[in-house]
């Protein structure tokens, strides 16, 4: 990988992170049934299902474990910053970068 910005993922990591606890809370007050029918928070308890894809999907009986739970998270992260970061990089690289490809 070329021009692979740590300082983006380590922010989008952080960020991706406080985001999936935060879902994570909000999915599991819904299914206690305390999340009332607030209409972001219900947004914010379906954005965990995103989130927790593709561990939890492909692996159910294994996340049922509070560690492989904790991990896989944290890899669907991890994989999730991947993806934008190189997506950040190839947007930046066609906007600044299109008449001359060797000036990177």
């Amino acid at each position: 990988m070329r021009k692979f910005n740590f300082a983006i993922f380590f922010i989008l990591l952080i960020l991706s992170l406080v985001i999936a606890f935060y879902t994570s809370d909000m999915a599991l007050s819904r299914d206690e049934g305390k999340l009332g029918k607030n209409i972001f928070l219900n947004f914010m308890a379906d954005v965990f299902n995103v989130l927790r894809f593709p561990m939890h999907v492909l692996f159910p009986k294994a996340a049922q474990k509070a560690w492989f739970f904790c991990v896989g998270l944290l890899v669907n992260c991890v994989m999730y910053c991947l993806i934008v970061e190189r997506l950040f990089y190839l947007t930046i690289r066609l906007i600044f970068f299109r008449n001359d490809p060797d000036q990177e």
